[in-house]
């Protein structure tokens, strides 16, 4: 998911009339320490994924 070519040559590939990214990295339970442990991925991939992967079919 932080490849940014790899990601453009699948989605390339599929042809979809239309991209919904829904990445996220939340914990299986939600307490305060869960919830702090995976913010940083969380936030990584809100940085590095999100950007970039907008792409319009020509």
């Amino acid at each position: 998911m932080f490849d940014a070519d790899a990601v453009k040559a699948a989605v390339t590939r599929q042809e979809p009339d239309v991209v919904i990214e829904q990445l996220t990295s939340l914990p299986k339970t939600y307490t305060s320490e869960s919830m702090s442990a995976a913010a940083p991925l969380n936030h990584r991939i809100r940085l590095e994924n999100c950007s970039g992967y907008f792409y319009t079919k020509p």
